[in-house]
């Protein structure tokens, strides 16, 4: 870098303009000009410049001449507003020295104010910026130009180098597509999403699923992206590892369920085959026994390994959960609108994987209920299920009449009416929204009931995939939820000896039906 060359300023006129002119050479911060003063002269001894400059040891004299003295001498700046005064220099000076009048003198002085300030303002922001606990960077031309020290942890790079690095190389290959096309968009000034999920790759291969926020801006006078990240792996692997924990649990269910189904009906086989004495039919039912109790032990274990898997999913994330929280207060006059939402974020995916663990041991919890059957009037349950429910005034609930008196477990009954107005209310866009509840008599001594609602409706191909655990059909970002809702439904309504469908229509609204007998089975 080209050295900045150093003049040596003298100063006539020791007014208050004389020790601030003086407090800004000594500070040294002017970026492009460097000064050294090497005299003051003030025809006033008492003046406040004059015996500022005498205390900093600076040479003072009563008479501007005597600055003459000094060969190294390059510019004087005359600061007494007395334009003879000025004329005499100009006239008497050596002809290398150049003279700053009183009015460049004060242009000079608000050039440096204006400096300074954004000086500090650079200061101020850069310092947010470090500290910020999202990664920020910049993006121009397709290279990172600037990068936070977040950012640089994220990916593992220093920040030396990442400046200069083709952005694309920290995007996960099968996410560069998605990523090129954001860029480009902003870039045009055409409308793209300012937040969405990719992979990146970190310095040593490792593949992380990193949220982003970016806006276009003007950087050194050409368009670039400003680009905000946040880590979320940890996040995504709770949830993938609670989908993990699930499907192992069912196929273990299953596993288990077809085995002693089928030793169940190898031992009826084997019943039938042989005329049984009654020792060898003491005998069978001590065995029909033993395997039953297998069963429920086999049920008692899935339980308690659905609920040991739940709580080591949920310590990790209550920990996210409560940094998260701390973060958000300890730094709350700092964080800008971004950084809060990226807070925000995190919480939100945390809540979201502990809303999934608890859908899975409800779900479990579904299949150990054990309760007793009681007499119960539907239309009675209905009226206290739809008091307690304080839905908002929008939604209105229409029940049907005469309905009827049925022996089952109202927990259970109870289960299946709540999940299905629920889902009426969340899957529906219309701003009245209307849901409707009939009963009829069905086949032998049973009852069918319907649902039906107002809401966006669901297309024929997906009316067996609703009813499975944890299949949804939209995002939790359009719909909240779990997707367990009608997998309970319809585990309630086969253990009642019951079935449940759905017809429907996209756009045009819902019916669910099911059936239940008037007496439990």
């Amino acid at each position: 870098m080209e050295q900045i060359k150093t003049l040596n300023v003298a100063i006539v006129g020791g007014g208050p303009g004389c020790k601030a002119i003086m407090d800004m050479i000594f500070a040294e911060k002017l970026s492009q000009l460097r000064m050294k003063l090497i005299g003051v002269a003030c025809t006033n001894p008492r003046a406040a410049g004059y015996l500022y400059a005498q205390e900093k040891g600076t040479y003072t004299t009563r008479d501007y001449r005597d600055l003459y003295k000094f060969k190294d001498l390059n510019m004087i700046i005359e600061l007494t507003g007395r334009e003879d005064v000025a004329d005499e220099i100009s006239r008497t000076k050596p002809q290398h020295v150049r003279v700053m009048d009183h009015v460049a003198a004060h242009l000079f002085w608000d050039i440096f104010q204006a400096e300074e300030a954004l000086r500090k303002s650079e200061e101020k922001y850069k310092t947010l910026i470090e500290s910020s606990l999202t990664g920020i960077y910049i993006d121009q031309d397709g290279k990172i130009t600037f990068a936070n020290n977040e950012f640089a942890e994220i990916y593992g790079y220093s920040r030396d180098e990442l400046v200069g690095m083709e952005s694309w190389r920290l995007v996960h290959p099968e996410d560069r597509a998605l990523t090129d096309e954001m860029r480009a968009k902003r870039l045009k000034g055409q409308e793209a999403s300012s937040r969405y999920e990719a992979r990146g790759l970190t310095k040593d291969n490792q593949t992380i699923w990193i949220a982003r926020r970016n806006t276009q801006i003007e950087y050194r006078g050409r368009p670039a992206i400003l680009g905000n990240i946040v880590d979320t792996t940890e996040a995504k692997r709770a949830e993938k590892a609670l989908q993990k924990a699930h499907d192992e649990l069912e196929h273990r269910v299953e596993e288990r369920t077809a085995e002693l189904a089928k030793t169940a009906e190898q031992l009826r086989l084997e019943l039938d085959r042989r005329k049984l004495t009654d020792e060898e039919l003491r005998i069978a039912h001590k065995d029909l026994a033993i395997y039953a109790d297998e069963l429920q032990a086999a049920h008692e274990e899935l339980s308690r390994c659905a609920y040991a898997v739940s709580h080591d999913l949920k310590a990790p994330l209550r920990t996210i959960h409560h940094y998260s929280d701390f973060l958000g207060e300890e730094l709350e006059a700092t964080l800008n609108g971004d950084q809060k939402a990226y807070l925000d974020n995190i919480n939100r995916i945390v809540l979201q994987a502990e809303e999934l663990i608890d859908a899975l041991l409800a779900f479990m919890r579904i299949s150990r209920w054990s309760g007793p059957a009681e007499t119960i009037d539907i239309g009675v349950l209905l009226k206290k299920l739809i008091a307690s429910l304080d839905l908002p005034s929008s939604v209105e609930v229409v029940l049907g009449d005469n309905w009827p008196t049925i022996d089952a477990d109202p927990t259970l009954v109870r289960e299946i009416f709540l999940h299905l107005i629920r889902n009426a209310v969340r899957f529906n866009r219309s701003p009245r929204k209307r849901v409707e509840i009939v009963c009829r008599p069905a086949r032998g001594k049973s009852y069918q009931m319907s649902v039906h609602d107002n809401g966006i409706g669901i297309e024929s191909r997906y009316y067996e995939q609703i009813f499975g655990a944890f299949l949804r059909l939209h995002t939790r970002t359009e719909y909240e939820g779990a997707g367990v809702g009608l997998a309970i439904c319809k585990k309630i309504v086969e253990r009642h000896g019951g079935r449940i469908w759905v017809d429907s229509e996209p756009g045009k609204g819902s019916t669910f039906y099911f059936t239940i007998p008037s007496a439990a089975s």
